[in-house]
């Protein structure tokens, strides 16, 4: 049932219309997904297939190591600290790694340009500042036009702070329940975009975190479910709706 709940939650997530986009998203997620599944499972040949794709569909896609190796770890502690098991784990945890190094090192030969693809994230406004600084920019704005007229203006940041404080929300009680492995997925994935460029897009990349929806689904039952399910669906619609008639819903 909490499967069920997981799946449901992650095809109606209002950001999930993004899989369909030509976008990296839906590919990432198989990948992600596929690269713990069977590392759990010990098919270390598979889940470093699955971790290297992932590094070249998407380059922070390498930050799925981090969790992989917090697996490795676990995998270690299990085996009675067997040096064996760290030998094979540890590599296959860094196979997403290798797949960004692989791509940086494409981009090169092509452009000259080592790590272009960071750069090219100046594009879209991303630089670094700190968190206070994000909170003063937007305490300003809210002073400025006041509730409604913030809410109006800024719509699609609120739905993606929203998305945003829900992953970061989930992530305590996620690693409790089902282990911290699960919860540094979240956050290595979260905290450097919005370190680096505030709210934007960031209801697309939590799109993306499936320990999310597996925690969600495990908590959500009944009616509550229900609601979620179509609260999420519709807003989904609409975003979709807006994507692709061309407003920018990012």
């Amino acid at each position: 049932e909490a499967a069920g709940a997981a799946v449901a939650l992650s095809v109606t997530y209002p950001f999930s219309f993004f899989y369909g986009a030509v976008y990296t998203e839906g590919l990432f997620l198989l990948c992600a997904t596929a690269a713990v599944y069977y590392f759990r499972r010990r098919r270390w040949a598979w889940a470093a297939v699955a971790g290297l794709v992932a590094g070249l569909a998407r380059p922070n896609g390498c930050l799925l190591s981090v969790p992989l190796g917090l697996m490795a770890l676990d995998a270690w502690r299990r085996d009675g600290y067997r040096w064996q098991t760290l030998a094979v784990a540890l590599p296959t945890a860094a196979c997403a790694g290798v797949g960004m190094l692989a791509f940086t090192v494409w981009l090169h030969a092509q452009t000259g340009e080592w790590f272009l693809w960071m750069k090219a994230h100046g594009a879209w406004g991303r630089q670094f500042s700190g968190i206070h600084v994000l909170a003063q920019q937007r305490w300003r704005e809210l002073q400025s036009l006041g509730l409604y007229g913030y809410s109006v203006v800024n719509a699609i940041e609120i739905l993606n702070m929203a998305a945003t404080f829900l992953a970061i929300g989930v992530s305590w009680p996620l690693g409790r329940r089902f282990g911290w492995a699960w919860s540094a997925f979240l956050l290595v994935t979260v905290l450097p975009p919005l370190f680096m460029g505030g709210f934007l897009s960031m209801g697309r990349v939590t799109s993306t975190l499936f320990p999310m929806f597996i925690y969600l689904g495990w908590r959500l039952r009944g009616t509550a479910l229900q609601q979620v399910l179509l609260a999420g669906f519709g807003l989904q619609v609409a975003l979709a709706v807006m994507h692709f008639t061309w407003r920018q819903v990012y």
